[in-house]
């Protein structure tokens, strides 16, 4: 929900926070410089940081509406990624290739692989990390680590139809396809024309879940074997 926050004696919400573009400040010493400036002005409009961090720190997400010296600022955007990890999307876009924060954040929701810089979505370490969390952020990791057959087991584990985001080369790989069968069978389209006509990787597949058999080869779907293994 939004969230809200009194402010000398008034409340302030999100939608406020949006700053007057020509009387937005460039960096932080710039706006640190323009607050001791107002310090004693009683201007209402002056962002008060300790506010705006007690906010991320129950929505990180709100750092997307503030001003870009707080999206610069280190400890704003950690406090807001601790709170959502989504929230270093809202980052400044230095951010995006900061490996430390990324790792944290991909932990906690693999996914957000797809907002990390291209050099970030070329680490091997960092992607398997979001594949463990998530086996669908296979698909935002850079194409040689869809070929890389540890990382796409991983992801094929958690989730079978990460299977679609492998190479061919890995969609052709018997123990890669099983993998992802056995974790959802309807994975068993995006294994190659041979592995469709595998047996093991049938049954497998058709055992996970009965709707697989559509994709299996015309021979093996009039198999008595694999039709008594459909099981819905």
């Amino acid at each position: 929900g939004m969230v809200a926050a009194k402010y000398r004696g008034r409340v302030i919400t999100k939608a406020e926070f949006a700053p007057k573009r020509e009387e937005t400040p460039d960096s932080a010493d710039e706006y640190d410089g323009l607050r001791e400036a107002n310090a004693d002005a009683g201007d209402d409009e002056l962002l008060d940081w300790e506010t705006m961090r007690i906010i991320v720190q129950k929505d990180g997400l709100a750092l997307e509406g503030m001003p870009m010296c707080l999206r610069r600022d280190p400890s704003m955007v950690a406090e807001a990624v601790k709170q959502n990890p989504w929230a270093i999307r809202c980052a400044a876009s230095e951010f995006h290739g900061d490996r430390m924060l990324a790792l944290g954040a991909v932990q906690r929701d693999g996914l957000v692989l797809q907002h990390l810089s291209e050099e970030l979505r070329d680490d091997g370490e960092l992607c398997n990390e979001a594949v463990l969390q998530n086996g669908l952020a296979l698909q935002f990791a850079a194409e040689e680590l869809r070929a890389d057959r540890d990382i796409v087991l991983s992801a094929c584990r958690r989730h079978g139809f990460a299977l679609e985001f492998a190479s061919e080369d890995l969609r052709r790989d018997r123990e890669v396809v099983l993998a992802a069968v056995a974790r959802s069978g309807r994975a068993l389209q995006f294994a190659s024309p041979d592995l469709k006509k595998d047996r093991e990787v049938v049954l497998s597949a058709v055992h996970s879940d009965g709707y697989a058999m559509d994709f299996a080869s015309q021979e093996l779907r009039n198999d008595f074997e694999i039709v008594r293994a459909r099981d819905f």
